[in-house]
């Protein structure tokens, strides 16, 4: 898999239209072929920041993107940016969820922290969860 990422920082000006142009993106965007998942979000403490994730099942695919009109009018619109903007690619050889975590967490009392933990299995699942005494609310 390959990941394209971009962050970008706009004038407040023109954050609305940047929205829009970014939802408008996302359905054709995801509908192409090879694409696995295309996300866009804006930041939540800098409301001037977009972000985009696509990621593509094999770098030719990406690559086709890249040639296609799509991409070429995101380009135009990193012109539009308030600073620099990032762009990355990558590629992601491994990807693993929260089992993962309980994988890693299974065998833990205390973390290096000092936070509790419970791990229970059932139906051959991990769960970990806090001792009951760490959500009472006063």
């Amino acid at each position: 898999m390959v990941r394209l990422t971009i962050e970008l920082v706009v004038s407040e000006e023109l954050c609305e239209q940047v929205a829009r142009y970014f939802r408008a993106l996302v359905g054709p965007t995801s509908a192409a072929p090879g694409c696995v998942r295309c996300t866009a979000c804006r930041g939540l403490m800098e409301p001037r920041q977009f972000f985009l994730r696509v990621e593509w099942s094999t770098r030719e695919d990406l690559e086709a993107y890249m040639r296609s009109n799509s991409f070429g009018s995101l380009l135009n619109l990193l012109d539009l940016a308030y600073k620099s903007p990032r762009v990355s690619f990558e590629t992601v050889t491994e990807v693993k969820g929260l089992e993962y975590v309980a994988e890693v967490r299974s065998t833990a009392t205390q973390d290096p922290n000092g936070a509790r933990v419970r791990a229970e299995q059932t139906n051959g699942d991990i769960a970990l969860r806090p001792p009951e005494e760490d959500f009472q609310i006063n």
